[in-house]
């Protein structure tokens, strides 16, 4: 009973939450028509990825470096529905006449050398933790404390990321570091690809020293149990 009770409570507040975007949505579109389908688009998607518990990186994070495919099936979803949200957006724009934004889609931006670092580094986090921005918020909402301290180094380190962006320091100017614009296509994918089979192996060499460094642990703590069995058993 008391289960049913929650239930249905827990409908309403959806129920309120849907009308709620539902307007935000309407009032959206009255400002820009595009905004209001950008919402919908927003919500639909983060739905799926909060039923599925995985951002991008957090599916990826399996097969790439522990043979795990269990969410690959999850991934193609989410890919093909990101496909299909953007080109809707596109064809969107282009019935409304927004060229601009279209453009924003179609072409890569130019970025400062921080921002390359920086994505380097915050890549290697996100594959670490198995989940970006989403997964995080998700674990903070369930009250798991390294993902509190996590969330605390996410909002830190996007303020310190806006601040460079603004001020756009010394001769780090903006320009072009899209990859395949300086490699070309080729050897822009056989860089990834080295990229991917450098982290795998660093993480199975992470993971095979911290096995080998529990099994010295045991071997030892099996050893002094030993050790005092055998005095105890000598004092008798």
């Amino acid at each position: 009973m008391e289960q049913k009770r929650r239930k249905k409570q827990q409908q309403k507040i959806a129920y309120v939450i849907i009308l709620a975007t539902l307007l935000l949505a309407i009032y959206l579109s009255s400002q820009k028509q595009v905004l209001g389908i950008n919402l919908i688009i927003g919500v639909l998607f983060g739905m799926i990825m909060s039923r599925t518990k995985f951002s991008f990186s957090g599916n990826l994070r399996g097969p790439v470096l522990f043979n795990d495919f269990s969410n690959t099936k999850l991934f193609w979803r989410m890919a093909v529905i990101t496909c299909i949200g953007i080109n809707s957006v596109i064809v969107i724009c282009t019935l409304l006449g927004d060229f601009d934004y279209i453009k924003y889609l179609q072409e890569p931006t130019k970025v400062s050398v921080y921002f390359l670092f920086a994505a380097v580094i915050f890549g290697v986090g996100i594959g670490l933790i198995g989940c970006a921005g989403s997964g995080i918020i998700r674990n903070v909402a369930n009250l798991k404390a390294d993902y509190i301290v996590i969330m605390i180094c996410y909002f830190l380190g996007s303020i310190a990321g806006v601040l460079v962006r603004e001020v756009a320091v010394g001769y780090f100017g903006e320009y072009s570091l899209f990859m395949p614009e300086l490699f070309g296509w080729p050897m822009a994918i056989m860089i990834q690809a080295m990229l991917l089979y450098l982290y795998r192996k660093a993480v199975n060499y992470a993971e095979k020293s911290e096995c080998e460094e529990d099994i010295t642990y045991e071997q030892e703590r099996s050893e002094a149990s030993f050790k005092k069995h055998l005095r105890l058993r000598n004092d008798s």
